[in-house]
């Protein structure tokens, strides 16, 4: 029966003719960004990642100015996590909010895809070194041409670096 799976001898013993009778799904697009090259400004500006080395990569993505310009049409699970770390904390806390935008040609305005809003370093206020950090993930439909950007309202009190704690990327699914 051709609807069956192969069975392990055939693999083993005839690799060649299992994978040209079975290709590969074509490649979907994938993207994973680090923040080892964060700019932070108090402009409110997208986050700017690096997009060339260490573990990074770009499959059908392009990136340009801090977006992830999207290559085709579809549903995309889109992410980023950002550690966040500052000297002292005021009573109270702080606030910190973290966005997943898009800027598309059909509307005029960024468009809000993914929020998160947290106080961090508790309610007392402290002269120590804090850490956290702040994921964001989930699906949405993009088209061809959108760009996908991260913003982290209020940078002035946080460091943010460091490859394998802060990311930004997008899977077609």
């Amino acid at each position: 029966d051709e609807h069956t799976a192969p069975s392990w001898g055939k693999l083993l013993h005839e690799p060649g003719d299992f994978f040209r009778d079975n290709p590969p799904a074509q490649e979907k697009p994938v993207a994973h960004l680090t923040g080892s090259n964060f700019n932070l400004t108090d402009s409110g500006g997208p986050l700017l990642w690096e997009a060339r080395l260490g573990m990074v990569f770009l499959k059908g993505f392009r990136y340009q100015d801090g977006a992830l310009v999207v290559p085709e049409s579809g549903f995309y699970y889109i992410y980023s996590k950002v550690q966040l770390a500052s000297l002292g904390c005021p009573e109270g806390g702080r606030l910190v909010s973290l966005g997943l935008y898009m800027r598309t040609p059909r509307y005029p305005k960024e468009l809000e895809l993914l929020l998160g809003r947290k106080t961090l370093c508790g309610q007392r206020s402290s002269s120590h070194i804090w850490w956290d950090s702040s994921f964001l993930g989930g699906l949405v439909h993009l088209e061809a041409g959108d760009e996908l950007i991260v913003r982290l309202r209020d940078t002035r009190h946080f460091w943010v670096r460091d490859a394998s704690r802060s990311y930004f990327g997008a899977f077609m699914v």
